[in-house]
């Protein structure tokens, strides 16, 4: 072999390298992990119907529950105010870490219906891999859709995600018409920015990488990794939109809410730092200030 041929081959090594550990790290956006829903709103004294839907565009099914507010059915028939929660990662429905079912309780009892379901790959929906947020927008616009067709205006409706699924409702509710308002809780500004927190002492390997990842991500996956920006969501956004971030979470740090708070150009987001507060910990530290605050939040900004 001359030269030439040891260049190219040597070349062809380091680019096969280059894009096969992008490639696995790209696999990285896909993973998720289905947990088991453990306790049911009844646990709690509340009643509620189990309800299945399709995702929007690519029609996954999506179990969920709807809890009448007040315990009253005919709230609904009422077309009370709804709120529709998304949970994070790798949890479903009634996440225990963040006292899903408490929060269920208490916006309940101050006349909210609820619509919580499992994103694609948790819980007790399809699938059996997630995005990092892209393609799970499909499952809270056809929880919307489903919403819709019992005949619930998107006025009435709002959005508590927590995480992921915070994520998840900014970048899916950026466009007018499908929900009136938001509350984010514990998410993060961009998941590229993500990618380089958890790098961490390697962010100069993922900055080298970078390219690939994004790459691959689209070839292998579909995921166009540098979408999956709630800041620069909202940046566009009209929607009205509430932060919770508590000060000492050390998984998506506080800055992520800062930044996504200053990029509102049509609307300036509320922004509610937890002080001595962990990831997504703030019901369960301070479990009225919170109810109070996301139920004045919605009171103010749904339409009844």
């Amino acid at each position: 072999m001359g030269m030439s041929g040891r260049i190219c081959y040597a070349a062809g090594g380091i680019i096969g390298a280059y894009l096969g550990v992008s490639s696995l790290l790209a696999g990285r956006f896909t993973t998720t992990n289905r947990v088991a829903i453990a306790d049911t709103p009844d646990t709690v004294g509340l009643p509620f119907q189990e309800v299945n839907f399709l995702s929007s565009i690519d029609r996954e099914r999506i179990s969920g529950w709807i809890i009448p507010a007040q315990s009253d059915w005919s709230s609904i028939e009422r077309n009370s105010p709804w709120i529709v929660m998304v949970h994070g990662h790798s949890t479903n429905r009634a996440d225990v870490a963040i006292g899903a079912l408490g929060i269920m309780k208490d916006l309940a009892a101050l006349g909210y219906s609820i619509l919580a379901f499992d994103l694609r790959g948790c819980g007790e929906s399809g699938g059996s891999s997630g995005s990092s947020g892209l393609f799970e927008q499909r499952d809270l616009l056809g929880a919307l859709d489903y919403l819709g067709r019992r005949g619930v205006s998107y006025q009435n409706i709002g959005v508590l995600g927590f995480a992921l699924g915070g994520a998840v409702a900014l970048l899916a509710c950026a466009i007018p018409g499908r929900a009136t308002a938001v509350v984010a809780d514990g998410s993060f500004a961009d998941l590229q920015m993500m990618q380089g927190l958890k790098a961490d002492r390697g962010r100069w390997l993922l900055s080298f990488l970078a390219p690939g990842i994004r790459l691959m991500g689209r070839i292998l996956y579909g995921i166009d990794v540098a979408a999956i920006s709630p800041a620069r969501a909202v940046m566009g956004s009209r929607t009205p939109t509430l932060l919770i971030h508590g000060d000492r979470d050390t998984i998506i740090p506080v800055s992520h809410a800062r930044l996504i708070a200053k990029t509102g150009v049509h609307q300036t987001p509320s922004l509610w730092i937890v002080p001595g507060v962990g990831h997504m910990q703030a019901y369960n530290r301070y479990p009225r200030e919170y109810t109070s605050r996301v139920s004045a939040f919605f009171r103010a900004n749904l339409s009844t």
